[in-house]
């Protein structure tokens, strides 16, 4: 008779251990996707727009989009990427929409694969659409080839990620997972009552 509750007790933990096991290989790799978001960090991931330009239109997801200024060229021979005091840029919304709120950022220049870019800003987009976007500098004529980038940086790539990850639990993703981990929670009572 001991024997048999003793059995039963390693068959209930060992069901305890798989359910955590399963929970926590599932929290990891939840960990590595959003980590991975990182690598898909891209300066102008939605798009760049030619300094000077006036009204071209540029997608722009809600929420955050990381604003570059961009040079063309041997990043070892561009050097520094000085931005043009007299730089400006507006940002029309669609259908007179509200506003997007501009915050100033300073960082360093940055190598690219075709020149360096430097972080100016950041976006603060109320709502998804198309925006016409101007940008006019008189000094910008000493850069080669200046571009204004909307992008994401790794930070907000893994957020992007994450936000993805949720909206997605919140449908029928969640659901199915809501599911199976209560079939796993319940599975070592289910084989323990089928045993009696």
């Amino acid at each position: 008779m001991r024997s048999t509750l003793a059995s039963r007790g390693r068959n209930s933990e060992s069901g305890l251990i798989s359910v955590s096991a399963v929970l926590g290989i599932a929290f990891l790799a939840l960990i590595v996707y959003l980590l991975l978001a990182a690598l898909d960090a891209d300066t102008d991931y939605y798009g760049s727009v030619a300094i000077p330009s006036e009204n071209v239109a540029i997608e722009l997801p809600k929420g955050e989009t990381d604003l570059y200024i961009s040079e063309k060229g041997d990043p070892d021979k561009l050097g520094d990427l000085d931005v043009p005091a007299d730089l400006t840029f507006t940002f029309t919304p669609p259908d007179g929409g509200d506003p997007v709120r501009v915050d100033d950022r300073e960082a360093d220049t940055e190598d690219t694969d075709g020149g360096v870019t430097k972080e100016i800003a950041a976006l603060q987009v109320p709502q998804e659409g198309t925006y016409l976007v101007s940008v006019s500098s008189n000094s910008a004529g000493t850069l080669s080839q200046p571009r204004l980038t909307f992008g994401l940086s790794p930070l907000g790539a893994v957020t992007h990620r994450f936000e993805d990850v949720v909206d997605e639990l919140k449908g029928p993703t969640g659901i199915i997972v809501l599911i199976a981990l209560g079939a796993l929670m319940l599975a070592p009572r289910i084989s323990r009552a089928m045993e009696r």
